[in-house]
């Protein structure tokens, strides 16, 4: 990989030079960034680009980010992360990201006991349920289809998506270049 230090200028002639109109920024976490972004995003706009980030929910989005952002896919940690409540809980956040109505939320699922955490969520935040996907925890093929044949039914049961982890299924657990 190269990476290298880009003025706005230079990352936007960067972006456009790959003739597409849809952007992702995933992180660590964007929205960190985001007055430093705020710039490029407001001409990318301007280039018509459809823009998504991929954030944890724990940053509040700027009005400015709220206006230039499409849609933010938004992975809440749950307590099968391992993280601190206090670190990956940030109610405030959450509202925001949930009133914008550009929302989609995606919860990872290790056990069956992790769907009684992620309905509390569901309910204390009215996350729209239509909005709302599981994905199955797992780095393997073997883990990845035991875990999704029932996590793919708890969905149908509670009217929520099932969100593979593809590339794993593809590829395996393996960087790209």
């Amino acid at each position: 990989m190269d990476y290298r230090a880009m003025g706005a200028d230079a990352l936007l002639q960067a972006v456009v030079k790959y003739g597409c109109s849809h952007l992702v920024l995933t992180g660590g976490e964007p929205l960190i960034h985001q007055e430093s972004l705020s710039g490029v995003l407001a001409r990318l706009r301007q280039e018509n680009f459809y823009i998504e980030v991929e954030t944890n929910g724990t940053v509040t989005p700027s009005p400015e980010m709220l206006r230039q952002v499409d849609c933010f896919n938004v992975s809440p940690k749950t307590s099968n992360s391992g993280v601190e409540v206090k670190v990956r809980a940030r109610a405030a956040a959450l509202r925001v990201l949930i009133d914008s109505g550009k929302a989609w939320f995606k919860f990872v699922v290790s056990e069956r006991n992790d769907i009684d955490e992620i309905e509390e969520m569901i309910s204390s935040f009215r996350m729209p349920r239509e909005k709302v996907m599981l994905m199955p925890e797992g780095t393997d093929r073997d883990t990845l289809l035991r875990r999704g044949e029932w996590l793919a039914e708890v969905c149908k049961q509670r009217g929520l998506r099932f969100s593979p982890r593809l590339q794993i299924l593809l590829f395996g657990n393996k960087r790209g270049t």
